[in-house]
């Protein structure tokens, strides 16, 4: 596949760079860091949401899927099919950016965090590179501000790849104070390192990236880029891993995070999916592949709304069914206590407040 493949079609559209891999290793970290630079200076989204970024992401993704069942790599795309699949390279494209970015800037900051150590150094200095040992001993003991602002005013001629690998290899191997640092910082920086390495295409570094988290839960909370992730983030990843996020769309569960464009576009994919996007989410399926937490209420509601799932188990249904008796029966409780307070005021006269007598009933005649 190549740019000169027709661009009504698949194949055009996944020989773009979103979705090709493209090794970053050589390129000098200088020019990365002016384009961060650069990019901050004039960031007019600094307070985008991860969640909303998640949500985007994953629902446009299931869509070029659904799109990709539909036609051939060749065959030339209808014109909302085509549409769609712009949008998704032009609006992932921006993000892809924006988390790379990202990824650089807090891993970069969070090494500061490492244990002086001149056997460590002289590790990164052999293995990658003088200058990026040198500049990791420049902000040890920095505060957070500081850290990656000496990132994007250094001018480091050495490849990209060696220094993020430089990070990496800081986090494994370099010792840190607990909440800091250390294998789980490894594994957010593995991402990047296999983004600027090839392994990963920036779709693929999207698709991971949502999912990262450091000592101390989800990465998005370093106040820059993006603002502070909420509670409902960790829900989007598990509904994502049930394949229902036009479900969660479409329902308005998450309408605070839900822009105009993608409600519109889920609806289209439910129109292609051939009845296999349903009208809400179906939380047994989200908790029966693996979710990270527990939805015992949003489950019950369902059962009452919806009735059983194919994925709930007798057990959920016992639960389910007791919980609805229960609410059954103080429904029909309340009930009951009103009709016999009206019953009580229609029988009787408040003299005083609180104070009540019954009424006069004439004795009929005989």
């Amino acid at each position: 596949m190549a740019l000169t493949d027709p661009q009504d079609t698949l194949a055009f559209h996944t020989s773009r760079p979103l979705t090709t891999s493209r090794d970053l290793s050589a390129v000098p970290t200088w020019k990365v860091t002016q384009a961060i630079s650069a990019f901050m200076k004039t960031d007019i989204q600094a307070t985008c949401q991860p969640d909303t970024e998640a949500l985007v992401f994953y629902g446009m993704n299931h869509g070029v899927a659904e799109i990709a069942k539909k036609f051939d790599p060749y065959e030339p795309l209808a014109p909302g099919a085509r549409d769609f699949v712009e949008q998704y390279y032009d609006i992932m494209s921006e993000m892809a950016v924006r988390a790379f970015y990202y990824l650089t800037l807090i891993c970069t900051r969070e090494s500061r965090h490492v244990y002086k150590n001149e056997k460590l150094y002289s590790n990164v200095a052999d293995t990658f590179g003088v200058e990026f040992s040198s500049f990791n001993k420049q902000i040890s003991g920095c505060g957070s501000t500081d850290a990656y602002k000496n990132l994007l005013a250094s001018h480091m001629l050495g490849g990209l790849g060696d220094y993020v690998n430089s990070l990496r290899h800081i986090f494994y191997n370099g010792k840190f104070n607990g909440g800091y640092g250390g294998p789980a910082w490894g594994q957010v920086t593995d991402c990047l390192c296999r983004f600027v390495s090839g392994e990963f295409t920036a779709e693929m570094m999207l698709d991971t990236v949502w999912t990262l988290s450091h000592n101390n839960g989800p990465i998005f909370n370093k106040g820059m880029l993006y603002s502070k992730h909420s509670s409902e983030l960790l829900e989007i990843l598990d509904i994502q891993r049930s394949g229902q996020i036009p479900e969660a769309v479409l329902s308005g569960k998450y309408s605070l995070h839900t822009p105009s464009h993608l409600s519109t576009n889920m609806t289209l994919v439910k129109t292609w999916s051939n009845g296999t996007v349903g009208d809400y989410i179906d939380w047994f399926k989200v908790e029966a592949l693996g979710s990270n937490k527990k939805y015992p209420m949003y489950k019950t509601e369902q059962l009452q709304k919806h009735g059983a799932s194919t994925w709930s188990t007798d057990a959920d249904k016992m639960q389910a069914n007791k919980a609805a008796l229960v609410k059954a029966k103080a429904i029909a409780d309340a009930k009951f206590a009103e009709e016999k307070k009206a019953q009580f005021l229609k029988d009787n006269w408040e003299i005083m407040p609180g104070q009540y007598v019954p009424k006069f009933k004439p004795a009929r005649a005989a």
